[in-house]
């Protein structure tokens, strides 16, 4: 009984410690961002400002997603556990923020959160944000396991895993026939839902390719090129058998009279969700196939 009891307390300090660091997510949020994104250190109304309310959580959501990696031994002690607990807190946030940032310049560069989120209200845009975060966060939960607690490995996976998303994120115009800018400015959710399906599906691929199969290190990073171009390989056969089996006949043109916005909707969620589809389905193949026991005979 004694000892449930320490666990129930222990468990209750942890709960008070994440929500201080938490507290310190904010701050570095600010330091990141400037005085032009002041929400998190503010009262927030979420009813106020729709957009504003998607971009800010799905934030706090990819902080979780990481923080789901971050594990407390307590085989020296409480205090030693809450210290390497505020220490690996603190690396996610600064390395979470910093890759939002970063990314955002590559995909986002044309756009400002005061004009898109405070002035108007771009819910495509807090969308297109928003699911980015998510993106980042996923890549990132991947390559903090890859890492294994070793700060000099985690140092050369970051910029790693940032070149391949900013890559990611550039060859969307290439694979959507939707303008991105165009239809961005114009608060469109299509464009919102089909780049947000390209990115979270390319980022399952990416973060898939930083699993660490127990490799050395010196083919680590040859292990991962050949994952990401065996699915890019895949990734149109994979495309076009999806369109062949359910007979999908595409016939969105856009620039014509017959360009509804009912119609460009449509085009959105078609691509977003055939791209995340075609990336989930890629990622069952290159993953959950098992080669080792057929080879041993």
């Amino acid at each position: 009984m004694t000892e449930l009891l320490d666990k129930i307390i222990i468990r209750f300090f942890f709960i008070i410690l994440i929500c201080l660091v938490l507290v310190g997510y904010r701050y570095a949020h600010a330091f990141f961002y400037g005085n032009h994104r002041p929400q998190t250190l503010r009262r927030f109304f979420p009813t106020k400002n729709a957009s504003d309310t998607i971009h800010l959580f799905a934030r706090i959501l990819g902080v979780v997603i990481i923080f789901q990696n971050i594990t407390v031994s307590m085989a020296h002690g409480i205090w030693w556990a809450s210290i390497n607990f505020c220490c690996e807190g603190i690396i996610v946030f600064l390395m979470y923020l910093g890759s939002i940032y970063i990314i955002e310049g590559i995909a986002l560069y044309d756009f400002e959160y005061t004009n898109e989120i405070t002035e108007r209200k771009n819910f495509a845009y807090a969308t297109v944000s928003g699911l980015q975060a998510i993106a980042v966060a996923i890549v990132l939960t991947s390559i903090f396991k890859a890492a294994q607690h070793s700060l000099p490995l985690l140092f050369i996976l970051w910029p790693l895993s940032l070149v391949l998303l900013g890559i990611t994120a550039k060859l969307f115009k290439y694979l959507s026939v939707l303008s991105f800018s165009k239809m961005l400015i114009q608060g469109k959710m299509a464009i919102a839902l089909s780049y947000g399906g390209h990115i979270c599906g390319w980022s399952f691929l990416i973060a898939a390719a930083f699993h660490n199969n127990g490799s050395a290190l010196q083919w680590y990073a040859g292990h991962i090129i050949l994952r990401l171009l065996l699915s890019i390989i895949i990734f149109p056969l994979i495309r076009q058998g999806l369109i062949l089996v359910f007979r999908i006949q595409n016939d969105y043109n856009p620039g014509t009279a017959a360009d509804t916005p009912e119609r460009e909707l449509g085009q959105g969620i078609y691509e977003g969700l055939l791209g995340l589809t075609s990336c989930i389905l890629i990622a069952i193949i290159t993953e959950n196939i098992e080669f080792d026991p057929f080879y041993d005979h």
